[in-house]
């Protein structure tokens, strides 16, 4: 029972305010510096203690120094670092044809082909810039040129085809450096039953090419390539990072190209723009190397992947045994 006379308590001492009131204050102003905090330089340079902190962050880093040349000044542990070298695997290179088309369909490729080599120039070989005749003679050799005539690239020949292999095999198509170039006749679609298609006659538009590429001699063409290896080592070295093979560039250029879809059936096409798209997301998916080889048609698809097959069996083959052409001995590619 409260007496009527005594004294009452009050809610809040003076006490009680004063640490309030402190505490908001060292809130504000914490909440304050961390959301300016370039102010807090000049508060403290306005409170006069500069000289202070300055003190105090140079002793600091002089006991970090201490520290550190402590720690340098111990022996240090002798780290023995072991290395394990991978076992290679051995690929024995087949010698019957039917090994070979297996082996080149599993994408195996000969332990030679991965192996950097020096660069050796003969000197029946022209200059890279000088190449040109001589690669033109050399597909009038392997292949029937005049399918083609008019669609081949007469200028730095050479040098393109590298350029257009490299990123060929990256899934990117570079038409300015293609070795063919485009044909004249344009894009064909049809309409049917409210939806639009490729046009079969469409796939017409690259009969010829297809035809020159059919008509090629695989031994032949790729006796060439060995032949004018040194100079698509010395043009590839130019674009590319150390220590990597051609061989390997080539090779993966032709899985590139043999992974392309055969479609026989319509397909169908959207334009939500004034390009055409295809419906099928899968084939939306693929690269530009690959629908670049999608527009030709299941058929004349069927007939380039095949050929590809037999000159990647040939590059295994002759890998080890090159075929001997007598190109470089003509006189029209005598140098003066």
């Amino acid at each position: 029972m409260a007496y009527p006379d005594s004294k009452k308590e009050k809610a809040y001492s003076w006490l009680n305010i004063v640490l309030i009131l402190t505490c908001l204050t060292m809130f504000g102003t914490s909440t304050y510096f961390f959301a300016y905090p370039d102010t807090a330089p000049q508060l403290i340079q306005r409170l006069g203690l500069t000289s202070y902190f300055n003190d105090k962050m140079e002793k600091l880093a002089a006991l970090k120094q201490t520290q550190r040349q402590e720690a340098m000044a111990q022996p240090e542990k002798e780290t023995v670092v072991i290395k394990e070298v991978p076992d290679l695997e051995q690929v024995e290179i087949p010698q019957k044809e039917e090994d070979l088309l297996v082996a080149s369909a599993l994408g195996v490729l000969p332990i030679s082909a991965a192996q950097p080599t020096e660069i050796v120039i003969d000197s029946n070989l022209p200059l890279i810039d000088e190449s040109d005749p001589l690669v033109l003679e050399a597909i009038e050799e392997f292949s029937e040129q005049t399918l083609i005539v008019d669609n081949l690239l007469e200028q730095d020949l050479l040098r393109s085809t590298v350029v257009f292999i490299d990123n060929f095999s990256r899934g990117e198509f570079l038409a300015s450096f293609s070795p063919l170039l485009a044909t004249d006749i344009p894009f064909r679609k049809k309409d049917s039953n409210g939806k639009t298609y490729v046009s079969v006659l469409n796939y017409h538009r690259y009969d010829n090419y297809t035809k020159f590429i059919d008509s090629i001699d695989s031994e032949k063409i790729v006796a060439t390539y060995y032949m004018l290896k040194p100079l698509i080592d010395q043009t590839y070295a130019e674009i590319s990072l150390p220590g990597v093979d051609f061989d390997e560039v080539l090779n993966d250029a032709i899985e590139m190209a043999l992974s392309v879809p055969v479609i026989n059936g319509p397909i169908s096409l959207k334009s939500p723009s004034v390009m055409y798209l295809y419906n099928n997301p899968t084939l939306e998916a693929l690269n530009h190397a690959q629908k670049l080889l999608l527009r030709l048609g299941g058929k004349n698809l069927t007939i380039i992947q095949a050929k590809l097959v037999e000159i990647q069996a040939q590059l295994m083959a002759q890998s080890t045994s090159p075929v001997e052409l007598n190109i470089l001995n003509t006189p029209s590619n005598e140098i003066d």
